[in-house]
């Protein structure tokens, strides 16, 4: 009796392992995918050598994770299946909040086979690379942060008239290479929500974009019919010269800038001027891409 109870329990352990199996490699085609444990995801898709990863495999020192829950028909440059996505959209946003300094590369694959007739891109994959985008922007994933680009394989898996494969994610660093670089990236939101302001070099005039300008705008408006808010400006400073000396920089930079909206008409009382010198980086000093994101006045109203 108990030998039948352990056949009968191996062989049910056997027919799990088997139909488990079954489904990720033949249905999902997901055997060749690595994880992310550093972030607690096991998503396909995504690579990137600065960050944390699985060791490489072969003899290659890039990780590179094919994505298989986008689903195009042959020469089509839209998915005609990505539910099973939205969890990898999910999880690759909040990797870019989390490292301010990246940014996404999507890119598209197309067979030597496939047409483009219907795409104003040059190539089928550049075109399903813009599709995609398209699904991280209404994710509400900043246009500065998302790259394309399209290349021709002949490896693709395909299935009928359905190809997957056509679609994977690289993580790499953003180079924002001069102040006027930083302040172009900077997007409104919401007056709760801060928005910095960068300086060029030896200048005391921040430089004005339309989202800090419309920004102002609305703070303006607000603190108007609001007189208990206040406008918070922080300023901040890289690592260079002293503690102390960054300190006072830090707040001789937002007080000057308290001083331009004032003379734009905006009530002084609300307006609380301060510094945090360089106890507080936008990202590690140890570049000089580092020390001008760290150059900045933070707006915010609270």
């Amino acid at each position: 009796m108990e030998k039948n109870k352990a056949l009968l329990w191996t062989l049910l352990i056997f027919w799990i392992a088997g139909s488990t199996y079954w489904h990720v490699c033949h249905i999902r085609q997901l055997c060749d995918a690595q994880l992310l444990p550093s972030f607690g995801l096991s998503t396909p898709g995504y690579t990137d050598s600065s960050l944390p990863s699985p060791p490489a495999t072969g003899h290659s020192k890039k990780r590179f994770f094919t994505e298989n829950d986008f689903i195009f028909r042959l020469s089509d440059a839209s998915p005609t299946d990505y539910t099973s996505a939205h969890f990898l959209i999910d999880s690759l946003k909040q990797i870019l909040i989390s490292n301010p300094d990246k940014k996404l590369e999507i890119t598209g694959k197309y067979l030597p086979m496939e047409r483009n007739d219907d795409s104003s891109f040059s190539n089928l994959g550049l075109a399903r690379a813009a599709t995609v985008k398209k699904l991280f922007l209404t994710n509400g994933i900043a246009d500065s942060l998302l790259a394309i680009s399209g290349i021709e394989k002949d490896t693709l898996a395909v299935s009928g008239d359905s190809l997957r494969g056509a679609i994977s994610f690289r993580i790499k660093k953003r180079l924002l290479l001069t102040e006027k670089d930083l302040a172009e990236d900077q997007k409104f939101e919401s007056i709760f929500k801060p928005i910095d302001l960068y300086f060029p070099y030896a200048s005391a005039d921040y430089i004005k974009t339309k989202e800090n300008e419309t920004f102002l705008m609305e703070a303006k408006k607000y603190l108007g019919s609001h007189a208990g808010q206040k406008l918070i400006l922080t300023g901040h400073t890289d690592n260079e010269d002293s503690a102390e000396w960054n300190m006072q920089l830090s707040k001789k930079r937002a007080y000057s800038v308290k001083m331009k909206l004032m003379a734009m008409g905006m009530d002084g009382s609300q307006i609380i001027a301060r510094g945090k010198g360089e106890t507080e980086p936008k990202l590690p000093n140890n570049t000089i891409q580092g020390k001008r994101a760290n150059r900045r006045v933070t707006l915010v109203v609270q």
